[in-house]
């Protein structure tokens, strides 16, 4: 694992989620570029971009990948989980994922939406027989996370998150 990126006080972390999944298999790519290609249009001055939808996060991984030169697999073809079940047995199998979370319900106090990545290496532990996911938060410094979180806070965050019968709760992606 690379040490965790910041993104500063921005709303750029979807694009910094990607990035340290990047960063985690020893690729760096330019965020400046990353965004166009998510957004298509320039990171702003100052460098705090627009909100990011799940569709924009699509095309990300896949400009990254190109970026990287890393060969991209996408969870069922579109890389969108729909439900809490999946995303669990997704991390189990070594997915790597960036859920989109109503923070709120993830640390209380913070009434966000928040992109993390959730690697691939990782898996579900248990401490005190609580189960717990490995994150990678390139807001850590300012939302007061760690390096895990309770499973249950990540699925509430994720149905709070929820954007109707055919959104999506998280992306899914494999890279070789």
């Amino acid at each position: 694992m690379a040490v965790i990126l910041n993104q500063g006080p921005t709303h750029n972390c979807g694009e910094y989620a990607i990035l340290q999944a990047c960063a985690d298999r020893g690729k760096s790519i330019s965020l400046d570029v990353l965004y166009t290609q998510m957004h298509g249009v320039p990171l702003p001055a100052g460098g705090d971009g627009d909100l990011t939808s799940f569709e924009q996060m699509q095309t990300g991984i896949k400009a990254a990948s190109q970026m990287a030169g890393l060969r991209l697999t996408l969870y069922n073809g579109d890389g969108y989980v729909y439900d809490l079940l999946t995303f669990d047995q997704l991390v189990r199998d070594g997915w790597m994922l960036i859920p989109g979370l109503a923070m709120q319900y993830v640390i209380p106090g913070n009434g966000y939406g928040h992109y993390l990545l959730v690697p691939s290496q990782d898996g579900i532990d248990f401490y005190g027989g609580v189960p717990y996911v490995n994150i990678e938060d390139t807001y850590h410094l300012y939302d007061g996370d760690g390096s895990r979180l309770p499973l249950a806070s990540l699925h509430a965050g994720m149905a709070a998150n929820w954007t109707g019968p055919t959104g999506q709760d998280a992306i899914a992606w494999k890279w070789e």
